[in-house]
């Protein structure tokens, strides 16, 4: 609808008239409410916050006045709620120190409210305590000496305070707060004592001081004095004893040897000891100089150099003894050694090899200790080796050694039964002396021959053999050869007359009683072993090795009369001689078993 110009202008006339008549009349509009709250501090997720924090925020928008409130929580739990008209406030009190705090803010004015988020910060604490390193209590340092520990965790920054007291005169020599480094350079006077301590800190406190670390400075060292040989003197030993007097303080002593008293390179001899003494090895007959300074690792100090002093040698002996091979059994290629005759790299050896008067090998200007023979030797032989050092000046002492070379083994004696007797045709025992003059492998091969030919041939690691069974009523040839890795021994023979039987010689009680002999044997890993029982009792059959150790019980209970049969099996044994033992009331019998895998 439109009005007219008329109509206009006679409204605004009655409105002015009605506000004339009335008094004046005021438009207003609502307050607005508070609007975003800004956080300036602390920041979210902040640490090392003081513990009476400041917290600041801008003013926000909207009508003022305004009034805020800070929410407090510690983890989750509410514990304060402050009410301020500033944009700023710092907390009246403690909070706990190395804590987990969260806290929002909100603003009001007379139309409304606004709410920041829930913000987190971490509260600081004291710096760990530290710990010294260097140096430690007792220690030994030189004038210029650093002071070293641990570093401190903590808020930063962190500094130390450093002490160092002088106990000497009672006063701190260093007393600095304001350390920010874990190392400090010190100069010291010589021959003090002194301890030293270290704390700490930052802007929540200090930790605690160290324990005290007491250290001293060393002295200037003195220059040893040389006590032997004396000054001047001629030796008739190459192997010089050199001895000198320690020096306060010092852990090491150089040593120098010369051949001239300027003491020029190249020295006879430069070289660091720990003790007061030095075999010195002369390599020339002739006037050596020799001087000695004293030394502290520690405090990385050193004495000036002693009195110089001088000994003479006019002649050097040489001399050396032998190493080795000696005894028997001795390979025919050995290796010969023998100890060196002196330092001097120009000294050589001759040797000479022998046997029975026969020289066997020779060798001239050996430079080395050692030879290894590269002809075979006799074997079975008793060797003699003559070695002789020598240098351009003269001709030393030779050292005589003595061995006897391997070779096949000797006869075999003490055979038994010995040769002519009479013996059972069934489970018959031969032995004979073992060889053991030179260390195994040995074998031997033990035939048993009669007029129908070879009835056994075989070979063995022992010096015994059981032989299961033979024609009775027979002569046997038997003959028994050992050998070694060098050949066969001479062979030797016996003669026997077989008879019907057994070879019950180890029993000790009546034929009521028996124990045969296992079988077979020797036997791989089963045998079986067959005994009588005459009346019943307690019957323990039982396998022991050759040192009398039980190795098993095969029976142990009360058995009747009868006869009995029981196996064996040495599947879990080593290949050897075992005994097996039948005990039976007052009955008692041991015979022997081969274990051959």
């Amino acid at each position: 609808m439109k009005i007219s110009k008329a109509l206009f202008l006679s409204l605004t006339m009655a409105i002015l008239l009605f506000a004339d008549s009335f008094g004046s009349l005021t438009l207003t509009t609502p307050a607005d409410p508070p609007g975003l709250l800004t956080i300036v501090y602390p920041v979210n997720n902040a640490s090392c916050i003081k513990w009476r924090p400041d917290f600041l925020w801008y003013t926000p928008t909207g009508a003022s006045p305004f009034t805020y409130r800070i929410w407090l929580y510690k983890g989750n739990t509410p514990i304060d709620t402050i009410i301020t008209i500033d944009t700023a406030y710092t907390l009246t009190y403690d909070l706990e120190p190395n804590t987990t705090y969260r806290w929002h803010l909100d603003a009001r004015n007379a139309t409304g409210q606004s709410v920041t988020n829930t913000r987190t910060f971490i509260t600081g604490d004291l710096p760990t305590p530290t710990a010294p390193l260097e140096p430690i209590a007792g220690a030994l340092v030189p004038v210029t000496a650093t002071i070293k520990w641990t570093k401190s965790e903590g808020c930063p920054p962190v500094k130390y305070t450093l002490q160092v007291w002088d106990i000497n005169s009672s006063s701190y020599l260093l007393n600095n707060p304001n350390v920010v480094d874990t190392t400090y350079l010190l100069n010291l006077a010589a021959g003090r004592n002194y301890q030293w301590r270290v704390r700490s800190s930052n802007a929540f406190g200090n930790s605690s001081f160290t324990n005290w670390q007491v250290f001293s400075t060393g002295v200037n060292l003195s220059a040893p004095n040389l006590t032997a040989p004396l000054n001047g003197s001629t030796l008739l030993t190459p192997q010089i004893p050199l001895s000198w007097n320690s020096s306060f303080q010092a852990d090491s002593y150089v040593l120098q040897i010369s051949s001239n008293p300027e003491f020029t390179y190249p020295l006879v001899l430069y070289r660091t000891v720990l003790d007061t003494f030095y075999r010195f090895n002369i390599y020339e007959a002739k006037t050596h100089y020799w001087r000695v300074q004293a030394r502290n690792s520690q405090i990385g100090s050193s004495s000036p150099f002693s009195e110089i002093f001088s000994f003479s040698v006019t002649h050097i002996p040489l001399t050396t003894s032998i190493v080795g091979p000696s005894g028997s059994c001795i390979s025919l290629n050995p290796t010969l050694v023998w100890r060196k005759a002196g330092e001097d790299p120009s000294i050589l050896y001759n040797l000479e090899l022998s046997s029975g008067g026969t020289v066997c090998y020779t060798q001239t200007a050996i430079f080395d200790t050692s030879i290894a023979i590269p002809i075979p030797l006799p074997a079975n032989s008793e060797m003699t080796w003559h070695v002789i050092p020598y240098m351009a000046n003269g001709t030393g002492t030779s050292a005589i050694g003595n061995f006897k070379t391997a070779g096949p083994p000797p006869p075999i004696t003490g055979i038994y039964p010995p040769s002519g007797a009479n013996i059972p045709n069934q489970y018959f025992s031969i032995h004979w002396d073992a060889y053991e003059e030179c260390p195994p492998p040995h074998y031997y091969r033990v035939e048993f021959i009669s007029d129908g030919g070879i009835n056994l041939d075989i070979v063995i690691h022992s010096n015994f053999y059981i032989v299961d069974l033979l024609s009775p009523y027979t002569d046997y040839l038997v003959k028994i050869t050992q050998f070694n890795e060098y050949g066969n021994g001479p062979t030797a023979e016996v003669n026997y007359t077989s008879y019907p039987g057994m070879d019950v010689n180890d029993e000790s009680t009546p034929s009521e009683y028996n124990l045969s002999q296992n079988y077979p044997n020797p036997f791989n890993p089963v045998t079986k072993i067959k005994f009588g029982v005459k009346s019943s009792g307690r019957v323990v059959l039982a396998v022991y090795d050759i040192l009398g150790n039980l190795i098993r019980e095969l029976m142990n209970d009360t058995r009747g009369v009868g006869s009995y049969e029981i196996e064996f099996d040495g599947s879990s044994l080593p290949s050897g001689v075992y005994f097996y033992k039948l005990t039976v009331n007052d009955f008692s019998c041991v015979k022997k078993l081969m274990l051959m895998k």
